[in-house]
């Protein structure tokens, strides 16, 4: 008897060649998974620290007279001089008769500020300073008198949005501002009309204050050159006047820095700012232009230095032409 065999048929290669082309197409889509799990997104590497001032590779240059919108710790100091030039002044004399005096006014002013982030869209800040006002002869000593002005700010800033070259913030402040000035003219009107030598009338005391919100935005289209801009709408109360008023303001500063083109750490400062809002109210009908230069030493990343001058027209009722107010200041800001 023959026993029978039986005979398996071969495996086909379908079943492995299957199998190999599901391991090739599998391994390559795994490690691209894989590689764009622990890289970063394209677009989170074209943005710039969250804390910086460095936008598109151009550090922007600091100005006391203007707020850039970018949320950091800093300290700064401010020192500044300046004069108001034929400064007209009418007043009555003794006898209710309109007598006009023309001088200069001479004016200093020192200020202290502080800016604390608290993370990566949220800055308060808090400025404090003061100043005096005299006139240069005794005519306008007579007429202007001397005041004394205290300020002091409080304010927050937070990020709305930003990219490589462009940064945009929200901004909100307080200002009070106490004026304290000797009315000379006053004072001796005071005693010929009641005959009482009294302080009170040599010495006033008053206060003004401004809330106001807008909106902050920086740019920096090359290494080399940098736009910032401001606008700030609010109300305030001038001295001594308890309605309140609008307020507006509107900058428009453009830095140049010279280390990105060549080695020289310098940068250049051109600005312009409208401001409606005075504390003196009636006396001024009109926005004050002010026009703004400067020059900086742009050698360190955490540290500035640089000078800054201002022209201003002032517009003062029953004048043909603007005061014309020139101040320089030495401007020193430090990053942590």
């Amino acid at each position: 008897m023959h026993a029978k065999m039986r005979v398996r048929p071969k495996a086909t290669p379908s079943g492995s060649r299957r199998f190999s082309i599901l391991r090739a197409i599998l391994i390559p889509i795994t490690a691209a998974w894989v590689a764009m799990g622990t890289a970063p997104p394209i677009h989170a590497q074209e943005l710039p620290e969250p804390r910086t001032r460095v936008l598109n590779g151009h550090h922007f240059i600091p100005s006391s007279n203007l707020s850039d919108p970018f949320i950091l710790t800093w300290v700064r100091q401010t020192t500044g001089v300046g004069s108001a030039q034929n400064v007209t002044t009418t007043i009555e004399d003794v006898d209710s008769t309109d007598v006009s005096f023309s001088g200069d006014v001479t004016f200093v002013g020192l200020d202290f500020g502080f800016q604390q982030a608290f993370n990566d869209w949220f800055a308060a800040f808090v400025i404090a300073g003061g100043g005096g006002r005299i006139g240069t002869d005794a005519s306008t000593i007579l007429t202007t008198g001397v005041n004394a002005i205290f300020d002091f700010t409080l304010g927050g800033k937070f990020r709305l949005w930003r990219n490589r070259n462009f940064f945009l913030a929200g901004s909100i402040d307080y200002t009070n501002s106490g004026v304290s000035g000797v009315d000379i003219i006053g004072w001796a009107r005071n005693v010929v009309e009641t005959g009482e030598f009294s302080d009170s009338a040599l010495v006033s005391k008053k206060s003004t204050g401004n809330f106001r919100g807008g909106l902050n935005m920086s740019y920096a289209p090359a290494p080399w050159i940098g736009i910032t801009a401001l606008t700030l709408f609010g109300i305030g109360n001038a001295v001594g006047d308890l309605d309140s008023e609008f307020a507006f303001a509107g900058q428009l500063f453009t830095d140049i820095d010279l280390k990105p083109i060549t080695p020289v750490p310098v940068g250049f400062l051109l600005g312009v700012d409208r401001n409606t809002f005075s504390q003196q109210g009636g006396d001024i009908t009109q926005s004050i232009n002010t026009f703004n230069f400067g020059i900086f030493y742009t050698g360190r990343d955490d540290f500035s230095i640089g000078l800054e001058s201002q022209t201003s027209k002032i517009p003062i009722p029953g004048l043909d032409e603007n005061v014309t107010s020139s101040r320089g200041s030495i401007n020193i800001k430090y990053w942590f």
